[in-house]
Order: C-alpha cells, then sequence, then structure tokens
C-alpha cells in the first residue's frame, strides 16, 4: 500500500516554518548580540526543517496534487535560497551517482589532486558549502552556458571527476533554462522583500544564514561519510534524539530515504535500520577523506524508538506531576549546596541529547538523592527515617509503592529502569542501596562509632552501588568493582567534605579508634569545631588525604589495563577528575594547614 503524503501537514509547516523564519531574522536584526545569538542558533534548525520540506518537493511528495508540490517547493527553495528546479537537477543526480567514483569525497584514491579533495571536503564542514552552492546558483543564473563549460576545462578531467562537477554541470545544461533562472531570482526577490518589510540589516541575516550553512553543510555529507561504496545503501540512518529528528523531518533517516526514495518522510521510520551516532560520523569526518582501507568503523544503534519502548509512561498529567516533582528536587537539592545544581545542569544536557537516557538519570537522582537526604537528616520528613527505609524496601521489593512523593519517584524509577543492560540486577541494586542508606540512618539515630574498615565497607558498598547504577543508565556493562580505588577515594572526599555536616547529624565517619585517641565523648552530640580542633583528628585528615592521593595515583596507572567500556571509563576519568580537584584545592581551604601535617 502506497503512504499516504501528509499534504495538510506538510503545507501547515511550510507556512508556520515561513513566520518563524522571519521572526528569528527580525530578532536578529533588531536585538542585542545575546538575542542575535540565539535567533541564529534557532534559526539554524527551523531553516532545516525548510530545506526538509525542499527535499520533499524534489522528489514530488510535499504534496499529490503538482501544482501545489511546485509552488510549495518554490517558496521552500527561496529559503536557502535556491530555485526548485536548479535544487531537483543537482539532488537527483546526487541519488543517480551516489557512492560512485563521482561522489566518494570522503575516499582518498592516489589519483586524487590532494590539494582540491582536503578543499572540498572542509569546505562542507566549515559551512563553506552552503555559501559556494548559492553563489553558483547566482552565477548560474547570470551567466551564459559557455562560462560553465570553461570552469569545467578549469578543473581539468580529474578535478572534475573527483568534485562531481563533471555530471552536474551536465545536469544545469538540462535545465530548462528560463524557469530555472526565474525562479532563481524570485528567490533573491524574495529576501529583498524580506530585508524591505521587516527592516533586515546584514549582521543579522549573516548571522541566521551563517548558523544555518554550518548546520546544513555539516549535515550534507555525514550521511554519507565512509558508508558502504553503494548507491542504493551508501547512506546512513544516523542515531540522533528524536526531538531533533522531528525538527529535520527524518532526514537523518538517509540510508532509508536512498533505499526508498518515494516515501515521504513520515513513512521513514518504518525502514530505519540500526546506525551509527551522529556525533561519531561528524567526528570520524574530522580526520579529512581515507583510503578505503583506513575508513573508521561504527557502532550501530537503533535510530527510531519501537512504540513498546517509549520514555514515558502514564497521562500527561501524570507525566506533568512527575516534571514538578523533578523540578522541585532539584531546586532543593541546589538550595543546600550548589554541586548539586551542577549536576543537574548536566542531567538536563543528557536530556536533550539523548532523552530516554537522560531521563532515566534525572529520575533516579531525584529519588535517591531525596533518600539520601532524608536518611542523613537534611530534610525534614513527617516519618523517622528508618521508618521511610522500612517502607520503601518493601514497596520496591512488591512493586505496591505509596501514592506520596518518595512513592511516584520511587514508582518511576523502578519503571524506568527497564532501559538498562540488566534491569532485573539494577533494581536489586537499588533495594541493596536503599538497605545501605537505611544503615546510615540507624547509626546516625544512635551516634554510633564504627571501626575504620566497617566505615570503609559502607563507604565501598554505596559508591559501587550507586557507580552501578550510573553506569546501567548510561548502557555500560562494566562494573565499579574494576576501579576499587575509585571507590575507595570517592568515600573518602565524601568524608571529608561533609564532615562537619555528618556530625552534627551524627553520622560519625571518623574511626572509633581516631574518636576515642582524640578524647571525645561517646554518643553524645559534639560540635564540629571541638572535633576538628583535636589534634588525633588532624592528624587522622592528614594521613587519609595523603592516601587518597595515592589512591589516585595507583588509579591513574592501572587505568588503562582495566576492563571498562567507552562510557565507564569515561565516567571514571570525570570522578577521578573531581575527586583529585577536591584534594588540590578545596581539602586546603576546608582543613587548612592538615595537608602539611604528614611528610
Amino acid at each position: 500500500m502506497k503512504p499516504v503524503i501528509p499534504v495538510r501537514l506538510n503545507i501547515a509547516l511550510l507556512l508556520a516554518v515561513s513566520l518563524v523564519n522571519m521572526a528569528l531574522l527580525y530578532t536578529a536584526s533588531h536585538a542585542p548580540w545575546w538575542g542575535m545569538f540565539a535567533a541564529a542558533l534557532l534559526f539554524s534548525l527551523s531553516n532545516n526543517t525548510m530545506f526538509s520540506l525542499l527535499h520533499e518537493a524534489v522528489h514530488g511528495v510535499l504534496a499529490p496534487q503538482s501544482a501545489l508540490n511546485r509552488w510549495g517547493g518554490r517558496l521552500a527553495a527561496a529559503w536557502f535560497p535556491t530555485g526548485l528546479a536548479i535544487q531537483r537537477a543537482f539532488h537527483l543526480t546526487h541519488h543517480r551517482y551516489n557512492r560512485s567514483e563521482a561522489e566518494q569525497f570522503d575516499v582518498l584514491h592516489p589519483q586524487d589532486i590532494r590539494w582540491l579533495k582536503y578543499a572540498q571536503w572542509y569546505s562542507i564542514y566549515s559551512g563553506l558549502y552552503w555559501a559556494v552552492a548559492t553563489a553558483g546558483v547566482l552565477l548560474y543564473a547570470a551567466t551564459p552556458r559557455a562560462l560553465r563549460r570553461g570552469l569545467l576545462r578549469l578543473f581539468g578531467r580529474r578535478g572534475g571527476t573527483q568534485t562531481s562537477a563533471t555530471h552536474y554541470i551536465d545536469a544545469l545544461d538540462a535545465l530548462p533554462p528560463i524557469q530555472a533562472r526565474l525562479e532563481i531570482w524570485g528567490a533573491v526577490a524574495w529576501h529583498a522583500g524580506l530585508f524591505y518589510v521587516l527592516d533586515l540589516n546584514w549582521a543579522g541575516w549573516l548571522a541566521c544564514y551563517a548558523a544555518f550553512a554550518l548546520q546544513w553543510s555539516a549535515l550534507q555529507y555525514t550521511d554519507h561519510a565512509f558508508s558502504p561504496l553503494n548507491e542504493r545503501d551508501g547512506a546512513w540512518n544516523l542515531a540522533v534524539p528524536a526531538w531533533l529528528r522531528a525538527v529535520f523531518l527524518n532526514y537523518h533517516l538517509h540510508l532509508a530515504h536512498h533505499q526508498y526514495p518515494s516515501l515521504p518522510w513520515t513513512a521513514l521510520p518504518q525502514h530505519a535500520t540500526p546506525g551509527p551516532r551522529f556525533h561519531s560520523v561528524w567526528l570520524a569526518c574530522l580526520r579529512g577523506p581515507q583510503p578505503l582501507e583506513r575508513f573508521p568503523q561504527f557502532t550501530l544503534y537503533p535510530t527510531v524508538s519501537t512504540p513498546s519502548s517509549k520514555p514515558f509512561s502514564g497521562s500527561l498529567s501524570t507525566r506533568w506531576q512527575l516534571e514538578k516533582l523533578w523540578l522541585a528536587n532539584q531546586w532543593r537539592f541546589t538550595r543546600r549546596h550548589r554541586r548539586y545544581g551542577l549536576i543537574a545542569l548536566m542531567i538536563a544536557g543528557q536530556r536533550l541529547l539523548s532523552p530516554r537516557r537522560g531521563t532515566l538519570l534525572l529520575s533516579g537522582f531525584c529519588f535517591l538523592q531525596a533518600v539520601d537526604d532524608i536518611m542523613d537528616g537534611d530534610r525534614p520528613w513527617p516519618q523517622p527515617p528508618l521508618a521511610v527505609a522500612d517502607a520503601l524496601i518493601h514497596a520496591w521489593q512488591t512493586q505496591d509503592f505509596a501514592d506520596d512523593e518518595l512513592g511516584r519517584l520511587a514508582r518511576d524509577f523502578h519503571q524506568r529502569l527497564q532501559y538498562t543492560p540488566q534491569p532485573e540486577q539494577s533494581r536489586a541494586e537499588v533495594a541493596q542501596l536503599l538497605a545501605v542508606m537505611r544503615r546510615d540512618a540507624e547509626r546516625a539515630a544512635a551516634r554510633s562509632l564504627w571501626r575504620a574498615a566497617e566505615i570503609q565497607t559502607q563507604h565501598r558498598h554505596t559508591f559501587a552501588l550507586s557507580l552501578n547504577l550510573l553506569l546501567a543508565a548510561l548502557g555500560s556493562h562494566s562494573r565499579a568493582e574494576t576501579v576499587p580505588e575509585l571507590l575507595d577515594a570517592l568515600g573518602w572526599c565524601s568524608t571529608v567534605r561533609d564532615l562537619r555536616e555528618d556530625v552534627a547529624a551524627g553520622i560519625i565517619n571518623i574511626p572509633a579508634e581516631i574518636w576515642q585517641q582524640a578524647g571525645l565523648p561517646e554518643n553524645t552530640a559534639v560540635s564540629s569545631e571541638q572535633v576538628l580542633a583535636a589534634p588525633a583528628v588532624r592528624r587522622w585528615l592528614a594521613q587519609e588525604h595523603h592516601q587518597a592521593s595515592a589512591l589516585l595515583a595507583q588509579l591513574q596507572q592501572r587505568l588503562p589495563q582495566a576492563a571498562l567500556d567507552k562510557p565507564a571509563r569515561r565516567i571514571v576519568h570525570i570522578f577521578a577528575r573531581s575527586v583529585a580537584d577536591f584534594s588540590q584545592r578545596r581539602f586546603q581551604r576546608l582543613y587548612p594547614g592538615v595537608a602539611d601535617a604528614v611528610t
């Protein structure tokens, strides 16, 4: 059955995006520099939606009526700016010669003109490709055929082949000259009219089109670079966030388009096979063209979520309630310490790049940090911490969650863990982590003193479980137990960073041996100033600081051989740098002179 062209949606988008483009051009021309920057960034996205509509018109699937398809395509082309006829000629030539010798811009052949190969390649990834394409269209509209043929002779036979100039100039010569030129001059008149009606200036217009040029150019060959040398299969379905794919009208599903060029954009997801991530191919492209034997290999990922793998569940009201809960908790965390605000910003960025993964991280962060704050006494709660812990552990094991704040947070996190590599293992580790946090609430209530080995075990369990859950949320199969040095370093950092607050809450992370040496009272409230004034405690702090530095050095030496996959290796590096920065800077400010107590 032939897919239905979404003509009403396409025309609505054409008109809506035209209005958005006008508003952004106006803003860029009349706002201060920061407004111009924001407008240009948004224009780089909206005008790519317009180019995708032009692409639909080129293939005749913008609208089933030929006149509507033609005039809609002309409006979309004017925003590039170009003409529909010339764009159709160029794009269909691209389909005809895709991944042939004429379109192997990423393949470095021995006979290639090297400087020309690299000049063409990097003009694509710098945005210059758009400027050259636009200037070329205007040149075509203003010059005779003889000049084009002279330009081809200037390229030479080899240059004409490796740049594909020969085929594209042949396509130009086959165009109906009057119609093609009128469309181009119509696009020029369109922009002249925009300048007049909207009172645009060149700075704003150029800022918008420079941002669009960079965004558009980068995609135009990333979706083909280092793909199979096959006319039909020589493209990629690029994995990008769903919102970005929607903005580009599924243009990233380029392999599906080359395999089924007559399908409208709405039908492409049904044919989208796994492909590499956009940024992986784009970064590989920065190294320039490569011989075939040195082509990079990419990991393939699902590019379209199946209906059963939607990251959100429940009604719109339920989702909105969760968003409010997450926002309120992040604000509460950030008010207590700004480091939580930084974590919230990092998670927000991850939600933009990968909504499912980012939302899983946010759900886990809000639930587990809220529980930890209640257990540590940092957050007042109507029920005693131990009662809260017991109720949560039971609810987690039975999946019978209460309809209160913690229950809703727990239920959502429990559901989202299905997107981890081993969901049941991750859920079991959450239950274990809740039990570990309960132990902190127990010792806080009794102001218990633990020996050094008990404290180290508690910290190792806490950070091993937490790090394993983070790795699982990032899709990693690695385990935190692979880097015990990092677990001990994180335990040290947590202890000394929050020592004053923990002592005030009754959580004594100073070993019983040191506490007794210092002559401090047991099972009784004591001020952090009194604790930190004790020479035995200061010597212990200095020894622990020295030991943490040794752990980080040991981790640095062993890390290259550690059995970690790429996401785990990246996270370990981030945490190690964070602990090292704390050791070298903040520790000195928190405990002046202590670091020099051990030589």
